[in-house]
Parts: C-alpha cells; sequence; structure tokens
C-alpha cells in the first residue's frame, strides 16, 4: 500500500533545485516516485513524495552480504605457515566437511563449545549444522 507524503517549498527559498534533486536521488533510493507542481498563483513549489513501506522493507531485509559459515577443520591460518607454497600444499589437511560420526564424538569428548571453537562457528551454528545433517540422512556435515 503506497505511502503518500506532501511538501510545500516557498519559491522565494534559495537552494530549492538542489533540494528537489536530493529528494529525487532519495526516492530513488528507496523506489520510490516524486512529483514536482510549481504553483505560481501562492507563490509555491509543490512536492508529492510516493512510496511503498512494504517494499522498501523487502528490499531492506534480502540479508545481502551475509555470508554462509563454513567449518574450519584442520590449519587455515596463513601467517602459521613459513611460506604460501607450504601453505597451498598443504590443501589436503584443511577442510569444511567433517564425518557426522566423528563430529558427534568429539563433541562427546571435549564438548560442543570447544569442538564449534576449533571448527571456528558458533554453538548454535554447530549444531544447526548437525541437525540438518542428520535430517538429510548425509553423514557428513558441511
Amino acid at each position: 500500500m503506497k505511502k503518500y507524503v506532501m511538501l510545500e517549498l516557498y519559491r522565494s527559498s534559495e537552494g530549492n533545485e538542489e533540494t528537489i534533486q536530493e529528494l529525487k536521488s532519495l526516492m530513488n533510493l528507496i523506489m520510490g516516485d516524486i512529483s514536482v507542481k510549481d504553483e505560481p498563483i501562492i507563490s509555491k513549489t509543490l512536492i508529492k513524495l510516493s512510496y511503498d513501506p512494504d517494499l522498501i522493507t523487502k528490499r531492506l531485509n534480502r540479508k545481502v552480504g551475509r555470508h554462509k559459515a563454513f567449518l574450519h577443520e584442520g590449519n587455515w591460518d596463513i601467517d602459521s605457515y613459513e611460506s604460501l607454497d607450504e601453505y597451498l600444499n598443504k590443501r589436503s589437511e584443511r577442510t569444511t566437511s567433517v564425518k557426522l560420526e566423528d563430529l558427534e564424538q568429539r563433541i562427546q569428548e571435549r564438548g560442543a563449545a570447544q569442538v564449534a571453537k576449533e571448527l571456528e562457528v558458533s554453538r548454535a551454528t554447530l549444531f544447526r549444522k548437525l541437525k540438518k545433517a542428520r535430517e538429510n540422512g548425509s553423514d557428513i556435515v558441511k
């Protein structure tokens, strides 16, 4: 449902053109419309802004830029290696997936908080990934 805002600018005021251009830029950002009507009889410029709050909310809540949490099994710290070649050569020692059985055993032995810290994810993410693997019948947690 569209909403409307009416603004009046006095014609004698300086900077009206700049104000209107700024409003147009703002309405482009929020995907709204602007209509400008000059009224010489009352010495005012009437501006009507229209926008859809639902569309703005959808646009703001798109979760753009959020990254997917990966499990970091092995040594991912590039600074701990002597050289870039060593880091690249030991690629097979690093993975973003762990066997479900191994992960469950590690949680029993060391606790979920410690295992999550080792895998560089939060405890909640660890349990969410475990649940997803179990529901899918997978023996690998990604």
